[in-house]
């Protein structure tokens, strides 16, 4: 699983779409659940970690409330990335699908 995460993270650095790695990572014989977890791994992995903050520093409750414009466009990101592994998956299902039909 390592050498498939090292694979993510260089093709992320290489400027590559999820839906792109995705694509290459399936043509090359991987499973979603493979792909995804990788993916999600990589994400993880890609992130600094925050260095720990005192309590006082931590945002007040009120101000929590609506999300801040990078934080925004944190989720957005995320929900993007979510959105091409869900594509993905459905279209490999899909396929199988047809597959299956076809047989019939």
């Amino acid at each position: 699983m390592a050498e498939l995460i090292d694979t993510v993270l260089s093709l992320k650095q290489q400027g590559y779409s999820n839906n792109q790695i995705i694509q290459y990572l399936q043509s090359q014989g991987r499973q979603s659940y493979e792909i995804f977890d990788a993916l999600s791994q990589a994400e993880s992995q890609s992130r600094p970690l925050s260095p720990s903050m005192p309590a006082s520093d931590f945002p007040r409750m009120s101000s929590m409330n609506s999300p801040t414009e990078s934080q925004f466009s944190s989720m957005s990101s995320q929900n993007q990335n979510v959105e091409e592994v869900v594509e993905s998956v459905v279209e490999e299902k899909w396929k199988v699908f047809e597959d299956g039909v076809k047989k019939i």
